[in-house]
């Protein structure tokens, strides 16, 4: 059998799928849950030739700040512009109606990152979420630090060291292209995972060039997992 490691940016696969789920008319797409590990493992796995076993699945993604963390980075630099940045948020950290969905949105991120630890032969590796400013209604720009050079750095000592016989990338970053082409020099089979729904829409030149090939899968719909009842 030939291994094949499989490089995730969480994040960007996370955006695909809510993409797809969003703009189809009809909703057998809504089924999947990319907050559920086991749906997580479905997907990655559909992506394997029969001849193919994983060897390893690196994940990469942010843990998510909280209003409260927010809250206590931008009081640690408050002044001058910061100040005022500080002032909006404030403001806007101080009504319910508007932070509600933030804390949604974060509950829903950090049972994210609680329920893909539990994939089989994953490896988690977080890059960091910096909060870069805050725009004029108050909420804070949020963005992830690091992830692209994390995959950098493993993919390159995947490659150099022969763990596997094929790279497998759930991204469409074309910023990776340059560590595909690593993959691809040290012998390697480099190959992208695209999700049909969304027909090349995200796929660069660069990632095209970088790949031996596109593997087209669709998103599963059927036999999934239904979610876990909570016991009371």
């Amino acid at each position: 059998m030939k291994r094949v490691a499989i490089f995730v940016d969480y994040e960007n696969i996370r955006k695909e799928i809510g993409q797809i789920q969003s703009f189809s008319r009809d909703n057998k797409f809504n089924v999947f849950r990319y907050n559920d590990s086991r749906h997580l493992e479905i997907l990655f796995k559909s992506f394997l030739n029969k001849d193919e076993e994983i060897y390893r699945i690196y994940l990469y993604t942010a843990k998510p700040k909280s209003r409260e963390e927010i809250l206590e980075i931008l009081s640690k630099k408050k002044n001058g512009e910061h100040d005022d940045e500080y002032k909006r948020f404030k403001t806007w950290n101080s009504s319910l109606d508007k932070t509600e969905a933030f804390d949604r949105a974060w509950t829903h991120a950090d049972n994210s990152l609680k329920s893909v630890q539990y994939i089989e032969n994953v490896w988690l590796r977080l890059g960091e979420t910096q909060v870069k400013g805050v725009g004029a209604d108050g909420y804070p720009n949020l963005v992830q630090k690091q992830v692209d050079m994390l995959i950098g750095l493993d993919m390159s000592r995947v490659s150099f060291l022969k763990h596997a016989d094929t790279i497998l990338l759930f991204s469409k970053d074309s910023d990776i292209a340059p560590a595909l082409n690593v993959a691809r020099e040290n012998g390697l089979n480099t190959a992208v995972a695209n999700i049909e729904e969304n027909g090349n829409f995200w796929l660069s030149g660069a990632l095209r060039e970088a790949a031996d090939q596109i593997r087209n899968r669709p998103l599963p719909t059927k036999n999934l997992p239904e979610p876990i009842s909570k016991k009371n």
